[in-house]
C-alpha cells in the first residue's frame, strides 16, 4: 500500500486494499475451510496470494502427499468460489532444521543412588539447512503448472539452498533460523512487486 497507494475501500477503482491472513504455524489445509474461503470472497480480490509451504516443510518427516493435499483443498476451493481472482503461488524462502544434542557433564549436586557423582545433562543445538524445502518448492511448481497458475519461486529467485547460508551470514533471519527480520520480509515484498 506504501508503494502503490492505498485504496479508501474495497470498491475503488485505484491503489491497493490489502488483507493478510497470516497465522503462526498454519499450514495450508488450515485455510481449506468454508469460513476462510468466504472471507477471502467478500473482498471479491483481484488477486490472491498463496503462500505457504515453510510450516508443512518444516521437519524432517515431511510428506509430499499430505503437502500436496493440503494445498489442493485449498486451491480447489479458491478456483470454486473466487473464480475471478488471479491466483499467484509463492514458494517458502528457506529456513533450517535445529539438531539438539545431549552431553552429561560432571558437576550435579552430591551423588546418586550408587555412590556415584551426579552428572547433569547439558544441551547444545546444531543447525543445518532445511533440505525438504527443495522438495516443497517443487511440488509446488509443479501443482501451480497443472492448474496453470502463476508460482513465484523466491527459494529459486534467492538462490535455492545456499540462499539460507546467505540469510544467516548477513543477519537476515531471526535466531530461530526459520522467521526472518522485518527489513527481510521487505525485501521479499520488494523483490515481488518489481
Amino acid at each position: 500500500q506504501a508503494a502503490y497507494g492505498a485504496a479508501n475501500d474495497s470498491l475503488a477503482t485505484s491503489g491497493i486494499v490489502m488483507d493478510v491472513m497470516a497465522r503462526n504455524g498454519a499450514m495450508a489445509i488450515d485455510f481449506a475451510t468454508m469460513e476462510r474461503v468466504q472471507r477471502i470472497r467478500a473482498f471479491n480480490p483481484d488477486l490472491i496470494i498463496v503462500s505457504f509451504g515453510t510450516n508443512e516443510c518444516h521437519g524432517r518427516g515431511y510428506q509430499e502427499s499430505e503437502h500436496r493435499q493440503g494445498v489442493e483443498a485449498l486451491l480447489d476451493l479458491l478456483q470454486k468460489y473466487c473464480s475471478q481472482s488471479t491466483i499467484l503461488i509463492t514458494t517458502p524462502p528457506g529456513d533450517y532444521l535445529r539438531q539438539s544434542h545431549v552431553k552429561y557433564i560432571s558437576g550435579g549436586r552430591g551423588r546418586g543412588k550408587k555412590g556415584r557423582l551426579r552428572k547433569r545433562k547439558v544441551y547444545t543445538y546444531s543447525y543445518s539447512p532445511n533440505e525438504m524445502v527443495e522438495r516443497g518448492c517443487r511440488l509446488l511448481n509443479t501443482v501451480a503448472a497443472e492448474r496453470h497458475l502463476a508460482v513465484w519461486d523466491i527459494h529459486a529467485i534467492c538462490g535455492g539452498d545456499k540462499a539460507v547460508r546467505n540469510y544467516v551470514a548477513n543477519n537476515m533471519m531471526r535466531p530461530d533460523r526459520v522467521h526472518f527480520q522485518p527489513e527481510t520480509y521487505a525485501l521479499f515484498g520488494r523483490l515481488l512487486t518489481t
